[in-house]
């Protein structure tokens, strides 16, 4: 069951020609009802199986509030600034219950509250010098911060030894995130040729405080050392990015060099980077409907500052996630082919094929270990992986039928690692996505659109299969013009995955009067009443079922109002 509540508010003051100023606010206030429950099987060598169960209530609240101003400063310059100021509240409880390895369960209740609250500020100055050449003066501050207050009650966390017998824990997690971005662009034209040049510097400073507690005779402790977190970390950079771009038909050439100086500091470690990320693009016309490109990107990954941290944080009934504790800087080699055929002026037909390649020597995997019916998830460095994705569209318009054709097919390969507890291994996964969609454009009142869409993904380890998952979905459309003020609108979507089927239907009634500022509709949705969503899952360390239920059939009566 859902309730929700929202409204905005727009409005902009005109001061003159040269200067006006837009405010706008915006609330939304959402309350959830649901039941959820999970099962998990990890395979060898955890051998473990958890089931939760529970029944959950949630409350989230957004304010948001934005002011802008915009001024000519002269016929050439302009200055523009926003200012935005946002605030999400949080509630979430449930009573769950959890069983591991089939050992009888304990009932879980839960509660968390969460504050998010966000300022943003920004201030643009733009000239444009003549036809030739124009630039931009940016500044940017964030500052986030985010408390989150989780508490759980049960008996089973007093058979766990390191709760040291108590049944309430009680985690508490604090970041704060300070952004400060200053920054030029600068762009020039000689005939065919363009030059841009940016340049700027951005300073960061992320906060994570985090702690468990245990509650022992009524009074509040730590639980140790182990769960606590206090990180600060720091990034100071500057870069410069210059590209030089070749454009006259039927050739574009476009070379860029961005150079970054990173300075950071986390956990008492200083480190200082000079990162190179060369880029490359080139296309030929081979006609006017026949486009050819080549893309080459050499780009640095580092991991966000939210994930340095040493210590566990309670994320769930059982799990914690642990961070990184050292810097880790990788490099990925991105190369990417298209070619475009657009004849749909003509022959109202288009293609277009796209490969994709990306490869990295480095990067990170995911360990799951468990303890004491603990699950414990940390991110480690490793090897890197690598990614093949060809993706083929094709859209077909017949005018003697009135009726278009759409087909995709998006094939992808990706070769990864993945660990539980020591044993790391290999795996080749390769996902299929195929779409078939008619849509028809009769010069009647009533018109359809029809769909088939089939996912298979696929894993394998060491030559043979580990894991396969199949999902089907069917579309059915329906638009109806009952007359030139009314609408009717139908949409039947039929899934099949690993075995579980579901049908969703919406429809709707729409009003548009000739005259006035008000427009009306009814809508139907979830009309076959379908109670809960199941999404059976296998992969290469665990079989997982999952259901959730949702909001069941509703009707909806509309009026929106513009104002001219």
């Amino acid at each position: 069951m859902n309730n929700t509540t929202q409204g905005s508010v727009n409005a902009i003051t005109r001061f003159s020609d040269k200067f006006k100023i837009s405010y706008s606010l915006y609330y939304v206030w959402n309350k959830l009802y649901g039941q959820t429950s999970m099962q998990r099987t990890y395979f060898s060598p955890n051998y473990v199986h958890i089931e939760d169960n529970d029944n959950r209530t949630s409350l989230n609240k957004t304010l948001k509030a934005d002011f802008s101003s915009d001024y000519l400063v002269k016929s050439n310059a302009r200055l523009w600034a926003k200012l935005s100021y946002r605030q999400i509240p949080e509630k979430f409880n449930s009573t769950a219950f959890s069983l591991f390895n089939n050992v009888a369960g304990d009932s879980i209740l839960q509660d968390q509250v969460d504050l998010n609250r966000n300022i943003n500020a920004q201030l643009k100055y733009t000239v444009k010098v003549n036809q030739t050449t124009a630039y931009l003066l940016s500044a940017r501050v964030l500052a986030d911060d985010v408390d989150q207050n989780y508490q759980t009650n049960s008996l089973l966390y007093q058979h766990i030894p390191v709760f040291r017998g108590t049944q309430n824990l009680n985690q508490l997690v604090n970041n704060t995130n300070f952004k400060l971005k200053l920054d030029f662009e600068g762009l020039k034209r000689y005939n065919t040729n363009f030059l841009y040049l940016n340049l700027g510097n951005e300073l960061n400073h992320f906060n994570i405080k985090s702690n468990l507690f245990g509650e022992y005779n009524g009074n509040k402790q730590s639980i140790g050392g182990n769960f606590r977190n206090d990180n600060f970390f720091r990034l100071n950079q500057s870069y410069i990015t210059g590209k030089y771009v070749y454009d006259k038909d039927p050739v574009k050439i476009q070379v860029q060099l961005k150079s970054t100086l990173q300075l950071l500091k986390n956990m008492g470690k200083d480190s200082k980077y000079l990162i190179l990320e060369p880029s490359l693009a080139f296309s030929y016309k081979l006609s006017d409907i026949q486009l050819i490109s080549l893309n080459y990107q050499y780009k640095n990954i580092n991991p966000q500052p939210i994930e340095y941290y040493e210590n566990s944080i309670l994320t769930d009934l059982r799990s914690f996630n642990n961070g990184l504790t050292q810097f880790y800087n990788y490099n990925m080699h991105n190369l990417s082919m298209n070619y475009n055929f657009n004849d749909f002026a003509n022959s109202y037909f288009t293609f277009n094929l796209g490969i994709n390649g990306s490869y990295s020597s480095n990067g990170f995997l995911y360990t799951n270990l468990f303890a004491n019916t603990l699950n414990y998830t940390r991110k480690e460095a490793y090897k890197g992986v690598k990614t093949i994705t060809t993706n083929l569209n094709a859209k077909k318009f017949f005018p003697v039928l009135s009726m278009s054709v759409t087909a995709n097919y998006a094939p992808t390969f990706l070769t990864y690692f993945s660990k539980a507890v020591n044993e790391i291994n290999e795996y080749h996964t390769f996902n299929q996505t195929a779409l078939l969609k008619i849509n028809t454009g009769f010069n009647l009142p009533i018109n359809f659109g029809l769909g088939a869409e089939l996912q298979i993904n696929t894993t394998k380890s060491r030559g043979e299969q580990v894991a396969q998952n199949k999902a089907y979905h069917y579309i059915l459309e329906y638009r109806y013009k009952i007359s030139d003020r009314i609408f009717n609108i139908l949409s039947y979507n039929y899934y099949r995955m690993n075995h579980q089927k579901f049908n969703l239907i919406d429809a709707e009634l729409q009003y548009n009067p000739t005259k006035g500022n008000f427009k009306y509709s009814i809508q139907g949705k979830n009309l076959a009443n379908l109670k809960a969503f199941t999404n059976l899952n296998i992969n290469e360390i665990s079989a997982s079922s999952y259901s959730s239920s949702i909001l069941g059939r509703y009707v909806s009566f509309n009026i929106s109002m513009s104002i001219k």
